[in-house]
């Protein structure tokens, strides 16, 4: 859908005056994530908004500075706040309402005509809270060291995973990054797909499109990721080497685990298709609206 087509207007880095505009013409105000920069025209207004917190309300290294202690402020006066994750409504506003995040159904999806092997992957980017190092140590010590571990992406750490797979006796498959049907084809030939993530993820997108291309889900259980999870997959206590090792493992000898896992994940996925989360917002957002409407009808005798 381009510019021309979309039946509603995007306006880019837009003058004051079409901000104020645009509050003055709003019967509510959405904001994905605070930003306080485009928040403050509704001193002047009062309009009802709703805020979605998709990230920590933190610094990177977690340390709350004085911008987030105004933001977690405005959270009290919004009509309703949402989280993506029990893990960041905890962490950011104990009210808020949790929708889980959606994902491309259309896209990420089983392919029938694909064999899936007996293998490992990892997806995502290769930085070090990602925990790659983590799931090369805890492969070198499984039963499948025979078979390459497959990680899909790229980073500057590459050198360095390549070195340290050769030191602890295992072979690494590089793919590189890959996007649209290659990534679902890449996905649909694995059996596990490990994220080992050290940081504390807010949500964790991944998990829903690995387990919709068929493959069992194995996350840490840092952050958002068991919500991500849910009972379609399995989580292992984040950074312990031990436990990713011990849960593999768990995967390859009991045959009963794959079966309740996949009895799971239609059910999983349901709860985060793009319309079941479209809704689920627009209803937050009617909600608002309706709140604020009947504030402000003159009381009947």
């Amino acid at each position: 859908m381009d510019e021309k087509t979309r039946p509603y207007k995007i306006y880019r880095k837009p003058a004051i005056f079409t901000v104020l505009r645009q509050y003055a013409w709003a019967d509510i105000i959405y904001q994905n994530n605070i930003e306080l920069r485009s928040l403050w025209p509704n001193i002047l207004f009062r309009k009802p908004y709703v805020i979605a917190i998709r990230t920590w309300v933190r610094s990177p290294k977690g340390k709350k500075r004085i911008v987030d202690y105004l933001k977690r402020v405005t959270l009290m006066f919004a009509e309703y706040v949402i989280s993506i994750s029990d893990a960041i409504r905890k962490d950011s506003y104990k009210d808020s309402i949790i929708i889980g995040n959606p994902y491309r159904s259309n896209l990420f999806k089983i392919i029938d005509d694909i064999e899936r092997r007996d293998t490992v992957a990892y997806l995502g980017r290769f930085v070090t809270d990602k925990g790659i190092e983590l799931l090369i140590k805890a492969y070198s010590r499984t039963h499948l060291t025979n078979i390459p571990l497959t990680l899909i992406g790229s980073g500057n750490d590459e050198t360095k995973y390549l070195k340290l797979a050769n030191e602890v006796g295992i072979r690494l498959r590089l793919t590189g990054n890959l996007y649209g049907e290659n990534l679902v084809k890449e996905l649909n030939t694995h059996k596990i797909l490990v994220i080992p993530s050290l940081w504390e993820e807010p949500f964790g997108n991944v998990a829903l499109e690995g387990m919709a291309c068929g493959c069992l889900v194995l996350a840490s259980d840092g952050g958002g990721l068991p919500d991500a999870v849910g009972k379609a997959g399995l989580t292992f206590k984040r950074g312990c080497i031990d436990d990713l090792v011990q849960k593999i493992a768990f995967i390859y000898q009991n045959k009963n685990v794959e079966m309740n896992i996949r009895k799971h994940i239609k059910e999983h996925l349901s709860n985060h298709l793009e319309d079941v989360v479209c809704n689920k917002y627009l209803n937050v957002l009617e909600r608002a609206y309706s709140n604020r409407k009947n504030q402000n009808q003159p009381n009947k005798y």
